[in-house]
């Protein structure tokens, strides 16, 4: 293998390797956001007293997609 094939080589290596860390660095900000989020979003249900929009929110996306919007959170999930 000559040198400069070698160089190409290492060259896809790295650009996968870095690859792979930003996905899992965008993964990890993204699991963070949404847990900042739900956690907004409950915290002002309890607040309002709507503890049945909780359990309604858990069973129904579309339902959280709303409730989201209704409190002004950004919701990640429609982006």
């Amino acid at each position: 293998m000559t040198l400069e094939m070698e160089l190409m080589e290492q060259r896809k290596y790295g650009e996968k390797l870095g690859r792979i860390e930003g996905e899992k660095s965008g993964r990890i900000e993204g699991e963070q956001i949404a847990e900042r989020n739900m956690s907004t979003l409950i915290k002002r249900l309890t607040e309002d007293n709507r503890l049945d929009d909780i359990k309604r929110m858990a069973e129904d996306g579309e339902y959280l997609k709303k409730l989201y919007r209704e409190y002004g959170i950004q919701n990640w999930l429609e982006e």
